[in-house]
């Protein structure tokens, strides 16, 4: 497992792609990223429920820590509401319209927020028509991201669900990518030695 010291090595301005696989205990890594940061300093996107499908794994498993009932969430589709919910946007029209209301949210109401997690961002393009054109939208979304002066961004994405294209184009801009497996959690890209 990852450890906390880890995760707080991790330095502000990159982007961690968290890759994990459907059967994997990739809900623990979260965990630990949440307590290792703290929810006043977290921030939660929550796609399609998937963050409160993590939530409640914990929860069933009786490891749920107390900070993610305080967290900030921005929820994009789905219907399930936890932590403590900003916004909720929906997912199914056009993605240009809920990914630019989620940033201004992002700029106005947590701009120095240390970490920010996002969960479900593969099934964005599998909904929309034009998946890879919407998959290369949300890329260059998170490029924006990249060398935030105070934050650190996660992304968990499910590699049994993941488009290749689009897991690539997320593994190139990552500075480092965790695969959370069966065999447990490794670093298979990092600016790191």
């Amino acid at each position: 497992m990852i450890t906390r010291e880890e995760i707080l090595s991790f330095r502000p301005g990159e982007i961690i792609v968290v890759e994990y696989t459907s059967k994997s205990q990739a809900p623990l890594v979260f965990s630990e990223i949440l307590k290792a940061f703290g929810s006043e300093n977290m921030l939660v996107l929550d796609i399609v429920d998937i963050g409160f499908t993590f939530k409640k794994a914990l929860e069933i498993a009786g490891i749920e820590p107390d900070e993610i009932h305080s967290v900030h969430v921005i929820k994009i589709g789905g219907k399930i509401n936890w932590g403590d919910v900003l916004a909720q946007f929906d997912v199914y029209s056009d993605p240009r319209v809920f990914i630019e209301k989620t940033e201004n949210l992002i700029k106005e109401r947590a701009p120095k927020k240390r970490g920010i997690v996002t969960f479900g961002t593969e099934r964005v393009p599998i909904i929309h028509k034009d998946a890879r054109r919407v998959g290369l939208y949300l890329v260059n979304c998170a490029a924006e991201r990249l060398g935030n002066p105070f934050t650190t961004i996660f992304y968990f994405i499910n590699r049994d669900i993941a488009e290749r294209p689009f897991l690539g184009l997320m593994e190139d801009l990552a500075t480092r990518v965790v695969m959370i497996s069966e065999e447990g959690v490794r670093v298979i890209k990092s600016i790191q030695e």
